[in-house]
């Protein structure tokens, strides 16, 4: 399947995720399974950097995702921000979080640690997107595995990172929280895979084309 996301010259963390009926015919990976996923542009469109790679890919039982986002941006808002509040609200009665995952961008720094509802939490770096109109050349995006912390519906609370007015400091461009749930007492079947990573354009409103190739499902889950 493929994707079109519309992002600008801020540029964008991107958790690509997408649902299907397992078995779907496609060249194999090293585990069974096509995991692929390209970013590119055509003849005339913006530049684009950054990438998208494979992070998450198992068959659950009444399976879905919810993915919402805030601002954490003194640039954006105007105003530093202490904490940005991420609210969860469609996850189904009866369904259980399977994987949650926490993301940042960073522009001029490289903070690996968040907060989530107090509680503090260690990201890796998932992919770099190139200037986001602010004279720095590179805009890394981080990840944290956050299930742990995150029980279903709710308000989850993110602080500790950086949020500045000048335009030089640090300065977290937003955060994002994607959720997994499952239910196993669900008729349906569905296979879920995530591809994250970080993309910029080279112009204000342009089209970035994702594609996504699904194959059959490996024979280790990438969890």
């Amino acid at each position: 399947m493929s994707a079109m996301n519309r992002v600008s010259r801020w540029g964008v963390a991107i958790a690509l995720a997408s649902l299907m009926v397992p078995g779907t015919a496609g060249a194999a990976d090293q585990t069974g399974g096509t995991r692929a996923a390209g970013v590119s542009q055509e003849p005339g469109e913006n530049v684009v950097v950054g990438s998208l790679a494979a992070r998450f890919d198992d068959t659950l039982r009444g399976a879905g995702v919810v993915a919402e986002g805030a601002s954490f941006s003194g640039r954006g808002d105007g105003v530093p921000n202490t904490s940005a509040a991420i609210t969860i609200a469609g996850i189904p009665a009866g369904a259980t979080v399977q994987r949650a995952l926490l993301y940042w961008m960073i522009f001029a720094g490289s903070d690996t640690t968040a907060i989530v509802n107090g509680t503090p939490v260690t990201g890796v770096q998932v992919g770099v997107a190139g200037d986001v109109c602010w004279g720095t050349p590179l805009t890394p995006t981080f990840r944290a595995d956050v299930t742990s912390l995150v029980s279903g519906n709710g308000t989850y609370t993110v602080a500790g990172l950086p949020s500045s007015l000048s335009g030089v400091d640090p300065d977290t461009n937003g955060v994002a929280l994607v959720v997994v749930y499952q239910d196993p007492a669900s008729g349906i079947v569905r296979r879920v895979l995530i591809r994250d990573g970080a993309i910029s354009s080279s112009g204000g409103n342009g089209f970035v084309r994702v594609s996504l190739t699904c194959g059959s499902p490996g024979a280790t889950p990438m969890k």
